[in-house]
């Protein structure tokens, strides 16, 4: 049986209250032996990505700090939110947590605010997601999340 974490014990707001200055600390923690990567500085220039839906651009680098600050007060504000919203419910924020998780994750691949991102949104989620009493799968290969994201986004795209 699954244990919950020693994060456990706290309340899920407590987890992960963050702000863009946050993002950009863990985001030079994460990668500060990558000689190739600005670690924990937003990227400076534009960016693309393809795949097999198409190639996509990215928000202007100009949009980034401030859509950065955006997606953390959202973010901070839903987990507060959690907390008193299903206080004694604790499948439902076991739901919300995941939904928000997603949510975080998507979104910051989206704003893409570093020339690499996808270590930084899998983390954020993995925060998310340390306080539910129950063993969460994420991606086991960065292949199936990067298809997962660029099918959300051509899905988006078409509405």
């Amino acid at each position: 049986m699954h244990q919950p974490s020693a994060c456990g014990h706290k309340t899920l707001a407590d987890v992960l209250s963050f702000d863009s200055a946050a993002l950009q600390c863990w985001h030079g923690m994460l990668l500060k032996d990558n000689a190739t990567t600005c670690a924990g500085a937003f990227r400076d220039c534009g960016a693309q990505s393809a795949d097999e839906y198409g190639t996509y651009t990215y928000p202007h680098h100009s949009s980034v700090p401030a859509t950065a600050e955006l997606l953390c007060e959202s973010v901070s504000t839903m987990l507060h939110g959690l907390q008193k919203l299903y206080p004694d419910d604790p499948d439902r924020r076991i739901l919300s947590a995941l939904a928000l998780a997603a949510f975080a994750q998507y979104h910051l691949i989206h704003i893409h605010p570093f020339r690499d991102n996808g270590r930084m949104s899998r983390l954020i989620s993995k925060r998310l997601l340390d306080c539910c009493p129950v063993p969460v799968p994420l991606f086991p290969h960065r292949q199936a999340c990067v298809l997962a994201v660029s099918s959300g986004r051509c899905d988006v795209d078409a509405l």
